[in-house]
């Protein structure tokens, strides 16, 4: 009986051992899980991985070799060819063996220094209202909720394509409003960002330019490029070519009429205007022609337009100069077409608006240096005065 009870109350105890064991476990310090080991607490905050921001860019381009020709030694800069004479027209000729001087034709110097071949333009501010075409590089920037740094080019259909953004139409939008635009097709899908679109590389536009040009022939010009950029390139009209009425051909129709003198006397370019992918520039025949010799700032042969009058063909020549005699010019004319003759004509209001002709040669003479009323007093005396 006394074994039964000893064994009794050791069964006992190692039960009550377990049950308080499991009891202290199950009973943890606040804050830590029951039946975890100390340290794990139940309001730790559980670990979330870190929200990305969309990100938007160009794939990495792969490495080229460099071409054959960059590994071969640098070749010496070619030496500047020297510059052919210029053009000169048989009334050049004619007036030249008439005074004995060679008078260039007015504003042909201007593209003496022309360049042979067309340097795009570059670097350059893009005007706001320029017009976004195929062809042209659109460089997107965005931060805030989603991060871009995309270069897109415009395909022929006028669309350019944004990955997780989409197709934009962005063909004949004006540069000033090409930012808002994109804006608004991007906030379709993202939120809480700024936007910033700029021009890269621009469009090329194929021109042609055809008649008395100096170097006619087919140019690639950059989209800002304008009539007047485009007559640069073709050096300007030949010695038969005019300069008073170089036309802009656009299909079936003539955008603008170009009068050069109006830049050369006046500084007007007001009719120049931006060329587009097939234009047609028509440089006509040399009109009317008609000379200025003598007294004059800048003698020239200059060509007519319209009824020029003998006081405007004195203008195009800069005016008398400071020696000039205004009671004395002659006119050579050539008298339909048939013999030369001479007039003598006094330079006063009525004979300004005397109307000149083609084949004129107008001399202004210059004031002799004697004097009408006075004694020149000279050799060996006190004082040599007049």
């Amino acid at each position: 009986m006394q074994v039964a009870t000893k064994v009794f109350w050791s069964l006992f105890g190692a039960v009550a051992f377990c049950g308080a064991t499991a009891h202290a476990q199950m009973i943890a310090p606040p804050g830590q899980a029951p039946g975890l080991p100390g340290g794990a607490f139940l309001n730790q905050p559980a670990q979330v991985p870190a929200i990305q921001t969309p990100t938007i860019t160009n794939p990495p381009a792969l490495p080229q070799k460099p071409p054959a020709d960059l590994l071969k030694p640098a070749a010496e800069p070619a030496k500047p060819a020297a510059r052919a004479p210029a053009e000169r027209n048989e009334f050049q000729q004619f007036i030249e063996a008439s005074t004995g001087q060679r008078l260039p034709i007015f504003g042909l110097d201007l593209f003496e220094g022309a360049p042979s071949t067309f340097a795009p333009v570059e670097n350059i501010a893009v005007p706001a209202d320029y017009v976004i075409g195929p062809g042209d590089e659109l460089l997107v920037r965005a931060w805030g909720q989603i991060d871009v740094d995309y270069r897109a080019v415009v395909d022929r259909n006028g669309t350019i394509a944004i990955p997780r953004v989409g197709s934009i139409n962005v063909a004949g939008v004006k540069y000033e409003d090409l930012t808002n635009f994109v804006r608004a097709a991007v906030s379709r899908n993202f939120r809480n960002f700024e936007l910033l679109v700029t021009l890269g590389q621009l469009r090329a536009v194929q021109i042609f330019v055809v008649g008395y040009a100096r170097r006619p022939g087919s140019y690639t010009v950059s989209s800002l490029s304008t009539l007047m950029n485009a007559i640069f390139s073709a050096g300007g009209p030949s010695a038969a070519g005019s300069m008073r009425g170089i036309q802009l051909k656009r299909g079936n129709r003539t955008v603008t009429e170009l009068d050069m003198y109006d830049l050369l006397l006046t500084g007007d370019k007001s009719k120049d205007v931006a060329l587009l992918p097939g234009d047609v520039i028509y440089f006509p025949p040399i009109g009317p022609l008609a000379a200025v010799a003598g007294s004059v700032n800048q003698p020239a042969i200059f060509e007519l337009k319209n009824n020029t009058s003998l006081g405007s063909l004195v203008g195009y020549a800069g005016g008398m100069s400071t020696v000039a005699q205004a009671r004395q010019a002659t006119i050579e004319r050539i008298d339909e077409r048939r013999a030369r003759i001479v007039e003598q004509v006094d330079l006063d209001f009525n004979a300004a608006l005397r109307p000149v002709k083609d084949g004129d040669l107008v001399s202004v003479l210059a004031i002799p240096p004697k004097f009408e009323n006075a004694v020149t007093l000279r050799g060996k005396v006190a004082t040599q005065l007049r």
